[in-house]
């Protein structure tokens, strides 16, 4: 029997329209987790798997579409390493609302795609969040 060895994914988080001094703090957070940070703009075209440099995914034809919102990828994290990036991101005051793994389900879906996903996601946090607070206030008044 053949065995096949998988190359580990590198990791990186990918930053989409992230600002400079926002992108200093992430990509030396990346470094301190044996990662890096690579930063990309006009990429709502690109599939997920092309930015992360993966095999099979090729550069977009289509004529770049906008996107506004900060996003982050995280690709090749294991879950305690990516579980210190995020606090660490958030205690040094560099939050992003949309945050993603990089998954075998959403490498093929473009940047546009996963933003309008993760929008859809958050919303219905927040107004879960919401519904919550609202139902916790009311019994306790």
């Amino acid at each position: 029997m053949k065995s096949r060895i998988i190359t580990p994914a590198p990791r990186q988080i990918i930053g989409v329209n992230i600002p400079k001094e926002k992108a200093e703090i992430i990509g030396r957070l990346a470094a301190s987790e044996n990662g890096r940070l690579v930063l990309r703009e006009n990429c709502a075209n690109e599939q997920v798997g092309y930015l992360c440099g993966f095999n099979g995914f090729k550069a977009s034809d289509s004529a770049p579409e906008s996107i506004f919102e900060e996003i982050l990828l995280f690709s090749g994290f294991d879950s305690k390493s990516l579980n210190r990036l995020l606090a660490e991101i958030r205690s040094k005051g560099c939050g992003v609302r949309l945050k993603a793994i990089v998954t075998a389900h959403n490498q093929s879906w473009t940047v546009k795609a996963l933003e309008e996903e993760l929008l859809k996601e958050h919303n219905a946090m927040e107004k879960y969040q919401q519904e919550r607070k609202s139902s916790w206030i009311g019994e306790n008044k």
